[in-house]
């Protein structure tokens, strides 16, 4: 059966030959180039790129710091500036973390202050473009790891033995990409929700004398979470077993302490004994102290224990939930917090009844505590240490739909799109199914919230946050799959997987190794068929929504990627798509001499030389003095 090309032109025998080589037309007025990052003088730099021909300017700002040396005016100036020419101005926004991820871990309140900048950096974006949807670009991932992923080789398959593979089967950690193709998870980020830890756990396989054992990050992370389970509950034990020992002290004490007693009653105490009995009695006091101390870091630990309940498993949910009413519903608990309350409010209290407060107190703590560290043993295994990937997504789709909605009740209509961009594969959802589950989970979020505060129809909701929250599909990024042994199919199928959401297409071009920014066609990205998958699933080339990100090659060699880009996507010199193209004429000189006379007359050598040095004054040059023909003196 014949194949078709890109444009429906049978091709018969070629697909399995197509190369970078072959045409895919990409029309001029699509193609966008970067600002400098470098510079808050983004006025020039946007000016610098109009004059270089394209319509498209993204004003790459990737340093925060910079943005903000950036005047309010200067977005309003080049807001007209864009106008003026008839271009279209986008954002590249600068690099924070959307989860909130840092150096040190995970934290909410890091969360929480990237939020704030995001929605700063989509109001500069709005004064971009105050009458359109400019749209602005986030990096989805940062620094965490996500998911590592390696493509195996034949040779390597061939050597596994059969039962590891089932069981890294068996834990999602070999999967079978296509008849004969295998990759294998290699390690996962994992973070803790409680403290913001990170860590990273790997695949092993380990040899017991009953032969190998395999460890996958699941079996990993699961034990884990077991293992910081027990040792929560293990703390309890601990502190119960202090106060076991300082109560059999206090019991031995008491023993101790009653003949004194007994004999003080009866007034027959020497001196030495009643400093004996005195002493006796301060060590009661001091171990009934301990006791007190003890059950409040018992009740403590057991509340700690208690909070993290809030982790458990989905497919627990229902159990746990079961348990947490029983627990809240324990009238000895009801009892402590209604006399924690009644003795914080009540400062006028009398000493006896603080007395009787903390009898009472004390003999619900102690029965409150029993029940709820027997409901406690009933309970589930929380999963305390969560996969980087699932923590990300639910965060990233809380930071960005905040955001859009912050946006959306000031500029309604006007609002930016928020694309996010995928960058380094083996991050945070940087795989195009992870990302494509977290722009679902965006939009989720956003149609919610704007149905439950703007009283938006759900349908209204739906399409305002398909057209709001999108993806910026970066071809040189998902080609750092290369390195972990994926092929250009493999890659191709990433991005059919990430196609339905795309609004913006990053053009750079690598070798799959490092973030070279070469212009398309100098690396081994499969570019052209990248596009071809994006258009077919509805991507349409708007004014200047294909960044040609090529800033390292401006760098090195001092030359415009633009019309490298040009020749590679087969551009037409005029409007309309026939010849000549740009990869035929931008390396020959233009033919204008025709009506402007002589190229080289002879009249003119004659009179001023070769030179510049005779040219006229007006010119610039200098006509040396000489003597009149008729007084033989000078013309001056």
């Amino acid at each position: 059966m014949s194949e078709k090309d890109y444009f429906g032109n049978v091709l018969p025998f070629k697909r399995e030959y197509l190369s970078n080589m072959d045409s895919t037309y990409v029309p001029q007025y699509a193609l966008g180039a970067p600002t400098s990052p470098q510079t808050a003088n983004q006025i020039a730099e946007a000016t610098s790129r109009l004059n270089a021909g394209v319509l498209g300017v993204d004003i790459s700002m990737v340093n925060p710091e910079i943005l903000e040396q950036i005047p309010k005016q200067h977005f309003k100036e080049i807001d007209r500036l864009i106008k003026l020419t008839g271009a279209r101005a986008t954002m590249h926004a600068p690099i924070v973390d959307l989860a909130g991820f840092t150096q040190q871990g995970w934290q909410e309140e890091a969360r929480k202050e990237n939020e704030n900048q995001v929605k700063f950096f989509v109001e500069r974006a709005h004064d971009l473009d105050e009458d359109g949807n400019t749209p602005i670009n986030f990096h989805i991932n940062t620094m965490m790891p996500g998911e590592q992923w390696r493509k195996l080789d034949n040779d390597e398959y061939k050597k596994m033995d059969k039962n590891v593979i089932d069981e890294l089967k068996r834990r999602n950690a070999f999967k079978e990409i296509l008849p004969g193709q295998y990759e294998i998870q290699e390690n996962i980020g994992i973070v803790n929700r409680e403290t913001g830890q990170i860590n990273l756990i790997r695949r092993e396989v380990k040899e017991y004398p009953a032969g190998p054992e395999v460890w996958a990050p699941e079996r990993r992370l699961k034990s884990m979470n077991q293992t910081t389970w027990d040792e929560e509950r293990l703390r309890v034990f601990e502190y119960q077993r202090q106060k076991a020992e300082v109560g059999d002290r206090f019991i031995g004490i008491m023993r101790e302490l009653a003949p004194y007693e007994e004999a003080n009653k009866e007034n027959v105490l020497t001196s030495d004994e009643k400093k004996l009995k005195e002493n006796l009695e301060k060590e009661k006091l001091r171990l009934q102290a301990h006791m007190i101390e003890l059950d409040q870091h018992i009740y403590s630990n057991l509340n700690e224990i208690f909070n993290q309940l809030k982790y458990v498993p989905d497919n627990k949910k229902e159990e746990a939930d079961k348990l947490i009413k029983e627990i809240r519903e324990d009238p000895n608990l009801i009892k402590i917090k209604r006399l924690q309350d009644t003795t914080f409010k009540n400062r006028d209290l009398t000493a006896s009844q603080i007395e009787k407060y903390n009898d009472e107190y004390q003999k619900a703590l102690v029965d409150g505590m029993r029940n709820l560290q027997i409901k406690l043993s009933e309970a589930p295994t929380p999963e305390v240490w969560t996969p980087s990937n699932k923590l990300a997504k639910e965060k990233t789709a809380e930071t960005v739909s905040n955001a859009a909605l912050d946006a959306y009740k000031k500029y309604k209509e006007h609002t930016p799109i928020i694309v996010l961009e995928n960058y380094q594969p083996g991050l945070t959802l940087g795989r195009a199914s992870e990302m494509a589950k977290t722009v679902e989970e965006t939009r989720k979020l956003f149609a919610e919230k704007l149905m439950k505060e703007k009283n938006v129809s759900a349908d209204k909701a739906k399409e305002t946050a398909e057209k709001l929250i999108g993806v910026t599909w970066d071809v040189g990024h998902i080609n750092f799959m290369r390195k972990e042994g994926y092929s250009e199919e493999d890659i191709k199928r990433e991005t059919e997987k990430i196609a339905p959401y795309v609004k913006q297409v990053h053009i750079t071009d690598n070798f799959g190794f490092n973030d070279a920014h070469l212009p398309p066609g100098m690396g081994n990205a499969p570019i052209k068929d990248q596009l071809r998958i994006l258009e077919k699933a509805g991507f349409k080339f708007d004014k200047g929504n294909v960044i040609v990100e090529a800033g390292a090659f401006v760098a090195q060699f001092k030359e415009n990627p633009h019309l490298y880009a040009l020749e590679y996507f087969e551009s037409p010199l005029y409007t309309y798509k026939t010849m000549p193209y740009w990869k035929d004429v931008w390396e020959t000189e233009g033919k204008y001499g025709l009506g402007y006379g002589p190229t080289l007359p002879e009249q003119h050598f004659a009179m001023y030389g070769g030179g510049f040095s005779n040219l006229p004054l007006e010119l610039g040059g200098q006509v040396p003095g000489d003597r009149s023909r008729f007084a033989g003196t000078p013309n001056q």
